[in-house]
């Protein structure tokens, strides 16, 4: 979700600016004209309106977009799943999108892209730059993006009930 117009990045990484919506998260301020925020945030209209927020960047399957007229809407048809083929809309959000997922992750410590996301985006910033910032590691629990490893290092194994 952003803000119309384009600012450049703050000088240095400020506190999370969370507006609480609820049980986990709800929308965080990325920068003054970027915001992330769950999937319901996206349906409250009064909510988006308060923080100006003009397009929506709608990264789900389950919640279809309400196309109210005071909102630009960008469909990515994705499941949270490895396999799922997010690098089929890199470029259409990349012109919506900029900000680097360290910045994103100051802001909003909840994220995680999974593994399979995380290995389309080394192989897309691969094919922009000739070369990739992050690597997949293996840990003891799998492999995972080397931005990962130091907070995978304190995991302990979870089997599920």
């Amino acid at each position: 979700m952003s803000s119309r117009g384009h600012s450049t990045l703050p000088r240095t990484l400020m506190a999370p600016r969370m507006i609480s919506e609820g049980d986990i998260g709800g929308i965080a301020q990325i920068t003054s004209s970027l915001f992330l925020g769950r999937g319901s945030v996206a349906s409250n209209r009064h909510l988006l309106q308060a923080r100006g927020i003009t397009c929506i960047v709608n990264a789900t399957i389950e919640i279809p977009n309400f196309n109210w007229p005071q909102f630009e809407y960008v469909k990515v048809p994705l499941a949270d799943m490895p396999h799922a083929p997010i690098g089929l809309y890199f470029d259409t959000v990349a012109d919506k999108i900029h900000s680097a997922y360290t910045w994103v992750k100051a802001r909003r410590p909840i994220i995680r892209p999974n593994v399979g996301f995380w290995r389309q985006l080394i192989d897309y910033e691969r094919q922009l730059f000739g070369k990739s910032t992050v690597k997949m590691v293996q840990t003891p629990y799998g492999v995972v993006p080397d931005v990962y490893e130091k907070e995978s290092r304190h995991l302990m194994p979870y089997w599920g009930i």
